[in-house]
């Protein structure tokens, strides 16, 4: 038979397994047991300094601790203590408010227990609907009077930025001995089937198997969460069966654990429990292959050599490569039943990867990104394009496609580049095979006036490309360039205004350019000795010759007549008229009343806190239905 098994990932599941080890022997009334206690993050590295407390019952927070330790430099504690021969129920208290709590429940009445406990755990995105999977296969039923129980805890974090009010729908099942334990955010027993969750807390579901006969079960355990803005739903369904394992019996078995990946000179370290007793038979192990000479892998413990029902084999390996590849080698293992000699062989096939990470670009996921494949290396460019006191964006990514190791890029030091702006400084990435994300550096350009004509609008050309650099260490290309061009092409609309008097007295201005201008109240417009607050009003017409009277605010000019379509007025046009180049000179700031003609052309100065912008027009309709009358333009803003 052969099994797999991906370290970290049976390891992230939180898997445990333990028997009640009851003995239909007879017993002494105190059973003296050492507990080892082994704690690890999620890639399978052990963590110290992790306070560890060992409780009676199942819910730590009923008494005080029997005994406390913190974990040494390998994640090991170790508890010695006696305990009752009818196997009470015990649990663990792993961790602290900086790394969440773990409630582990236990039987102790095998000798020289060793549990892995994992400080690792599911986020449950805000607002979605998570499924999770639990399997219990191939539980042994009763046999001899010994009962075997199997647990598996998982634990969830809510990624919710407000506390959650959960309810609990749990699996359990009193004919199959299925039962299911949640606990808090501080590794307490919720005896109800509702409690409160912090924002961003933790919870622990733990689900218990000891079964009664042989069977074949599914189940569901649900936890809905709900708060004021946000919820979530988290289903995990349960499928186990049981067998009747055979008195003292065994078979060849091959597993292979994957250690995953590590950086060339870089020690991993793994601490599980292999080839777990599932028989009520006392077994013996022998070592028969170990590791050759000069292998990378290592067997840091001394295995053991008796193995009581219930209790597994348990290993420390570490992989130290001190060059990149793909490495495998075996531990063999001969196991015997002392009662009826039967023996079989179990193999433990353990692979790793060396390797270095690495950088490569992924342009797919960046945004207005060129490359010139002329130069060597490649020339990478993000190029923008916007209008004055618009912004635009673009991006470049990273990614890690190294097989091992985090790769760290940056962008150093301070950026100073009038009108760019980027907001990402340094990205920490695992591989991609690891599932490591993308590493982003966002970059914006938005121009102001003064940066388009540095010297005033009417003081010569725009300035419309701007070029920048940027670093990125811990990736070539090091230098990235930015191309930024602005747009100073008018924007072309189309606008009515109402007479002033018809229109609750509201003059015109030309800006928002977006909304087409807007109204604005000008009560005092018609008077000559009071200030206007709008740009144009529109006073009166159509009169002789289809005219419109306006009052100008700031000044105006006209530029020629007889242009009567919209087709003769786009920018290309009047670049090529003989007008063009002085279009701002010459306004006339001293006559703002005057007299629109049809189909004319003019310039209208514009005042904004002092700056001077211009509009080209041409009067397109002057009507009088009636009851309004109204001025329409054709509007190129800002010129």
């Amino acid at each position: 038979m052969q099994r797999y098994f991906a370290h970290t990932l049976l390891l992230a599941g939180l898997i445990l397994l333990l028997g009640s080890c009851q003995s239909p022997v007879k017993v002494p009334e105190e059973v003296p047991t050492t507990v080892r206690v082994i704690v690890q993050d999620d890639q399978a590295q052990p963590i110290s300094a992790i306070p560890v407390e060992l409780h009676e019952g199942i819910d730590p927070a009923a008494n005080a601790p029997l005994q406390s330790l913190v974990t040494d430099n390998s994640g090991l504690a170790v508890f010695n203590l006696d305990i009752p021969s009818d196997g009470e129920r015990y649990s663990l208290l792993v961790g602290s408010d900086q790394t969440g709590r773990v409630t582990r429940t236990l039987d102790l009445l095998c000798r020289d227990t060793t549990i892995v406990v994992v400080l690792a755990s599911q986020n449950i995105p805000c607002g979605a609907e998570v499924s999770d999977t639990v399997q219990f296969v191939d539980v042994c039923a009763p046999r001899n009077g010994v009962e075997f129980t199997e647990l598996v805890e998982r634990r969830y974090t809510s990624t919710c930025d407000e506390p959650m009010t959960l309810a609990i729908s749990r699996a359990e099942n009193p004919d199959l001995r299925l039962e299911t334990f949640v606990f808090d955010n501080d590794g307490i027993l919720i005896s109800g089937n509702q409690f409160e969750l912090p924002a961003r807390g933790s919870f622990s579901v733990v689900t218990e198997y000891t079964p009664q006969d042989e069977n074949t079960f599914q189940a569901r355990t649900i936890v809905d969460g709900q708060g004021d803005n946000s919820s979530f739903s988290l289903s995990i369904d349960i499928f186990g069966n049981s067998v009747l394992c055979d008195d003292c019996q065994c078979e060849d078995e091959t597993i292979i654990v994957d250690m995953g990946a590590t950086v060339v000179d870089t020690a991993i370290t793994i601490q599980d429990i292999y080839n777990v007793n599932r028989t009520p038979c006392l077994r013996t192990d022998e070592l028969i292959q170990n590791f050759p000479a000069g292998s990378p892998f290592t067997l840091d413990t001394q295995p053991m050599t008796s193995i009581q029902p219930g209790n597994g084999q348990p290993l420390q390996v570490t992989f130290n490569p001190t060059q990149e590849g793909t490495f495998t080698e075996t531990l063999v293992f001969r196991t015997t039943f002392p009662e009826n000699g039967v023996t079989c062989t179990y193999t433990i096939e353990f692979t790793a990867v060396a390797g270095q990470p690495a950088c490569c670009i992924e342009l797919d996921a960046g945004r207005n990104i060129t490359v010139d494949a002329s130069t060597q290396p490649p020339t990478y460019r993000i190029e923008l394009l916007t209008d004055v006191n618009g912004t635009d964006a673009g991006a470049i990514c990273f990614y890690n496609c190294g097989t091992a190791g985090w790769l760290t890029i940056s962008r150093p030091g301070v950026f100073n580049a009038p009108g760019f702006t980027i907001e990402n400084q340094r990205y920490d990435l695992q591989p991609r095979s690891e599932g490591g994300g993308l590493g982003c550096f966002d970059v914006s350009f938005t121009p102001t006036e003064d940066m388009v004509w540095p010297n005033g609008r009417n003081a010569g050309p725009a300035v419309v490309e701007f070029r920048t650099t940027f670093n990125i260490i811990g990736c070539q290309p090091q230098q990235i360039e930015v191309i930024a061009r602005v747009d100073t092409t008018p924007t072309l609309f189309s606008r009515c205004v109402f007479r002033w008097e018809d229109n609750q007295f509201n003059g015109y201005n030309f800006t928002p350019v977006e909304n087409k201008g807007s109204d604005i109240v000008d009560m005092n417009a018609d008077d000559i000795a009071s200030p206007m607050l709008s740009d144009l009003v529109y006073l009166s017409g159509p009169g002789t010759g289809l005219t419109g009277r306006v009052r100008i605010r700031s000044g105006w000019k006209f530029v020629r007549s007889g242009v009567t379509s919209i087709n003769d007025f786009g920018y290309e046009d009047i670049r090529n008229w003989p007008e063009f180049p002085n279009l701002k000179n010459g306004i006339d700031r001293n006559s703002p009343f005057t007299d629109f003609e049809l189909f004319s052309v003019y310039v209208i100065e514009v005042e904004r806190d002092g700056s001077l912008f211009y509009a080209l027009i041409r009067v397109r309709e002057i009507s009088d239905d009636g009851e309004k009358q109204k001025i329409c333009f054709d509007v190129l803003f800002p010129l």
